[in-house]
């Protein structure tokens, strides 16, 4: 559909609304068994949307990729942006969310 209507776009992670609810729900799954910490969980996910935005980085159309936003926590949402950047040479931009510091926004100018 991009290229019929001569579009582009920057993907979203979609966090807020897709990514919240499946994640608490696996959370607790993997929890319960004992086979994951928060931490692997957080590395594990961040692979995966690395992977896919691997898969569709080199799209012309795509213009770039928001970072897996951690809503409510800005601190955390900062660390998986520079995790992305490690994994994938893609263009990820930064997010500020509204919980942050005015002075973190300017940083991202």
């Amino acid at each position: 559909m991009f290229d019929i209507y001569d579009l582009y776009c920057v993907l979203d992670s979609g966090a807020f609304s897709i990514f919240n609810k499946n994640r608490k729900t696996l959370k607790q799954l993997l929890q319960q068994s004992n086979l994951f910490d928060n931490e692997k969980l957080d590395e594990m996910t961040l692979e995966g949307y690395d992977q896919f935005i691997n898969s569709h980085k080199r799209n012309k159309r795509i213009l770039g990729f928001f970072p897996l936003d951690c809503i409510g926590d800005p601190e955390q949402t900062k660390v998986n942006y520079g995790r992305l950047k490690e994994l994938t040479d893609a263009n990820i931009f930064p997010v500020w969310q509204i919980t942050d510091s005015l002075e973190a926004l300017d940083q991202l100018g």
